[in-house]
């Protein structure tokens, strides 16, 4: 074998290397954009949404528990979790869930104004619903329902 033969199959194999790399790289990439789609927790909110919308309050319980286990930082799960326990009439276990649900998500401001109702409601407990007040008109300060509620307490 001279030399330029040797050459020759060494550019051969780093060719075919970079196929398996790239082969490799866009297989990868591809089952992660398949799994975001379809098999990660992404299809939870679509079950949720549609159990919620049927009023299928322990399917929704169940599913959004298993969203929340899947995914722990994603609001609306937490939010889901409290509307079937509100609606199972299970008022505390909604209020924790509900406390779960940052103020700064899409579905804060809502969550706060549900804790409000629950903690002037069913829950009996008026000084955190004030202080759950405070802190809606803290991120939404033209709330009309801590206004009203804050009124109607004082």
């Amino acid at each position: 074998m001279n030399s330029e033969q040797a050459v020759g199959n060494t550019e051969s194999d780093m060719q075919r290397t970079r196929f398996r790399v790239v082969i490799a790289v866009g297989a990868i990439l591809g089952f992660a954009v398949f799994w975001g789609q379809y098999g990660g927790t992404s299809h939870y909110a679509g079950l949720c949404r549609k159990a919620m919308k049927d009023r299928q309050w322990k399917e929704l319980s169940r599913l959004s528990q298993s969203w929340s286990e899947a995914d722990p930082n994603n609001a609306e799960s937490w939010f889901c979790r409290a509307e079937a326990a509100r609606q199972l009439r299970d008022f505390a276990t909604a209020d924790g869930f509900v406390a779960k649900v940052p103020p700064k998500s899409e579905f804060g401001i809502r969550a706060l104004e549900i804790r409000i109702e629950l903690q002037f409601g069913p829950l009996n407990q008026p000084l955190a619903a004030v202080k759950s007040c405070l802190n809606l008109l803290h991120h939404d300060p033209a709330s009309k329902v801590a206004h009203q509620r804050l009124i109607f307490f004082f």
